[in-house]
This record gives structure tokens, C-alpha cells and sequence, in this order.
């Protein structure tokens, strides 16, 4: 068993962000259109530079805790449902997630039969986790 057991925070807010500083082993930020963010009355992060800036933020607040804090973003990059596609923007994309702190990415297709999902899952690993 993991000791502590993982527990990840999501949210834009700053009441999160110093959640997860404080105690937790994870923060997941909503990457939501901002007309999106207005509708949950949550912080909108525009850009990659401002959530490399609230990354750099936790782990300031987080002090000797910082290391242990991982961060996952979704990466919803246009043409991603089609992993063959644009391959190398979106490992240009991806490598610039890690750049600012990212360690941990969520991708996944949009609505889809089961079917179809697994054909993704086998096209996606086969292009970015083999190599």
C-alpha cells in the first residue's frame, strides 16, 4: 500500500491550489473554455505560461513538499480523437506541458461507440508510449 494514499486536488481556485500545497499529492486544474469556467464560477487558465505560473505557485506554497506533488492536465489538443494525425504538435504540445511542470497528462477521445475507443487507445499508445 501507498503511504500516504494519494490524494489529488482539482480546481482552479486558489483555496485549492493551497489545499494541495498544504496536503495533498496532486493537483488537477480544470482546462475549460472560459465561457465554461464562468458557468462553475471557476478560474479560467488561459495559457501555458499562467498554469506554469500556478504550478511554480504550488510548489513555492508547497516548500520541502514540493517534490512529492505531481500535476496532470488534460490535453485536449485539436485532432487528438485522430492520435495518427499531427503527431508531432501534439508531442511538441505534450513536451511543453512537462516543460512548465506537468507529470502526468490525461488524453482521451471524445464520446464514442467502445469500439471506437479501443481503436484510439491502440492507436494512441502505439504512436506516444512505444518509443
Amino acid at each position: 500500500t501507498q503511504d500516504p494514499i494519494p490524494i489529488w486536488i482539482g480546481g482552479n481556485s486558489r483555496l485549492s491550489r493551497r489545499r494541495v500545497a498544504a496536503r495533498a499529492q496532486g493537483w488537477m486544474p480544470m482546462g475549460v473554455p472560459e465561457a465554461v469556467a464562468k458557468s462553475t464560477r471557476s478560474s479560467h487558465i488561459g495559457s501555458l505560461a499562467e498554469l506554469g505560473a500556478l504550478i511554480a505557485e504550488v510548489k513555492d506554497l508547497a516548500g520541502d513538499r514540493a517534490e512529492g506533488i505531481d500535476f496532470c492536465m488534460s490535453y485536449t489538443g485539436e485532432g487528438i480523437a485522430r492520435p495518427t494525425v499531427d503527431v508531432q504538435r501534439h508531442r511538441e504540445t505534450i513536451d511543453e506541458l512537462a516543460g512548465i511542470g506537468v507529470n502526468w497528462a490525461s488524453v482521451g477521445p471524445p464520446p464514442m461507440e467502445p469500439s471506437a475507443i479501443l481503436d484510439f487507445l491502440r492507436a494512441f499508445g502505439e504512436t506516444y508510449c512505444n518509443g
